[in-house]
């Protein structure tokens, strides 16, 4: 799919864009914002976490905004372009980091364990942030797809897209407990990294993408799991239940923009093309 080029049409998308996702936060916000914490438990907000969440909204809108501008700028434009999908990606984490928000005010220094056993109904507050991850992945899913199934027909993109979507929303929403909703991290998020970095690096070694640098992408990516990784580790040191995951919300911000800058710096060899 082509769009043609229009000012006009350019603008209308972003403010669309823009506004959709204003709109979702607002409507999310006001959804769990009317929700109260069980009998006895009160908020309780970690500063310096709330600070490195907001700064990274900032910078993941700002980092999104950028990847949409250059994707609008090119002569062809597809939906199936890399910047585009990055920059879809990039604005559904915004909203997975505004929900990220109400959920360390709302579950404060408690243990999980005792919201569960307070009150069950507690773990969709889980499956809603999960739910929002996988779609999240799926611009990253469709992306990886259209690279290797680049001689195949259209159909089997859509099938294997459809079913990927379908089996974790079907999963996620009815798996009965939080042990096995943990680990939907493990079996989603990072097979799609490690999928992503073999990816990257094959079209840097390749020379395929010109205008775009894979191995710095690759490279961000590789920190990007091992951030991934080392998150269950941080939120176990320092007070609980969130200890000092600020310091992940802090290298993801920074391995976001290393990420972006795959999209302006062009790799050795762009002048052979």
């Amino acid at each position: 799919m082509i769009l043609k080029k229009s000012n006009a049409t350019y603008t209308t998308i972003i403010l669309d864009l823009i506004i959709i996702i204003f709109i979702f936060i607002n409507i999310l916000s006001s959804i769990v914002l009317a929700q109260q914490p069980p009998d006895g438990m009160e908020f309780n907000v970690d500063p310096l976490l709330i600070l490195t969440i907001i700064a990274r909204e900032i910078v993941l809108i700002g980092l999104g905004s950028f990847l949409l501008f250059k994707w609008f700028k090119a002569e062809k434009r597809f939906i199936t372009d890399l910047p585009f999908l990055m920059a879809l990606t990039t604005f559904i984490l915004v909203v997975a980091k505004a929900y990220d928000l109400y959920l360390y005010n709302f579950f404060g220094d408690y243990d999980f364990s005792l919201y569960f056993t307070e009150d069950p109904n507690i773990i969709w507050y889980g499956k809603i942030r999960w739910l929002i991850m996988m779609v999240n992945t799926v611009p990253l899913v469709g992306l990886l797809l259209s690279i290797w199934m680049a001689d195949y027909k259209k159909k089997y993109f859509y099938l294997i897209l459809i079913t990927f979507i379908s089996f974790w929303t079907i999963y996620i929403v009815l798996v009965p407990s939080f042990e096995y909703l943990k680990n939907v991290n493990a079996f989603l998020l990072l097979p799609v990294l490690i999928l992503s970095i073999i990816t990257f690096l094959f079209l840097y070694r390749n020379k395929r993408l010109p205008h775009v640098h894979s191995l710095i992408i690759a490279i961000a990516w590789i920190a990007y799991l091992i951030s991934s990784i080392l998150r269950p580790f941080f939120l176990t040191i320092g007070e609980p239940p969130w200890g000092i995951a600020w310091i992940s919300e802090i290298l993801d911000l920074i391995i976001w923009s290393i990420a972006t800058l795959g999209f302006v710096i062009k790799p050795k060899y762009y002048h052979n093309k």
